[in-house]
């Protein structure tokens, strides 16, 4: 389904902020210094794009065309929890990086990444069969429009290049999510 493929894109950004976001943790666990603004980018972005624009895309138009499709499908509805869970860890890494308190940013960031990664892996596959099992090809190419129509690229947001390349290169924690 051609709907799932656009939420899969994003999903591609997302997991390398996310992996950017590890590597900064694990950079700082290592008693290495960052700098602190790196911290605050990548947040920024993971919260706008993630958070903001991503979840709101799917909340706004995936989620109800998906839910309408089969609506005694409570997937769906886990899903919402988990992007309510997100929200409020991300509320904690803010919290933390304006109080600056480094363990609490790096025990929240780790959170983070773990309930974010294994969501994204869920999403992948439960969107698909759900979007497989209720669309017709005139519903997802009437979402797809919908979708494409309302979003913007991640790339739109803000440019976190020069982030994967200081992070990731040679990076313990790109080797665990590699």
């Amino acid at each position: 389904m051609q709907c799932v493929e656009i939420v899969m894109q994003d999903h591609v950004v997302l997991r390398r902020a996310l992996n950017i976001l590890d590597a900064i943790v694990d950079t700082l666990e290592r008693g290495q210094p960052i700098e602190f603004s790196d911290a605050q980018e990548i947040v920024k972005f993971i919260k706008l794009v993630g958070i903001e624009c991503h979840q709101g895309m799917e909340e706004e138009y995936l989620f109800p065309t998906l839910r309408r499709a089969l609506p005694l499908d409570n997937r769906i509805q886990r899903m919402l929890f988990q992007h309510e869970e997100q929200r409020a860890v991300m509320m904690d890494i803010e919290e933390a990086l304006d109080s600056r308190r480094g363990l609490d940013f790096v025990e929240q960031a780790q959170l983070l990444i773990a309930l974010y990664r294994g969501h994204l892996d869920q999403e992948e596959t439960i969107l698909r069969q759900i979007a497989e099992a209720g669309l017709s090809a005139t519903e997802d190419n009437a979402l797809v429009t919908e979708l494409t129509t309302h979003r913007k690229t991640p790339m739109e947001y803000t440019h976190f290049a020069r982030l994967g390349w200081k992070y990731l290169s040679n990076s313990p924690a790109r080797a665990k999510t590699a």
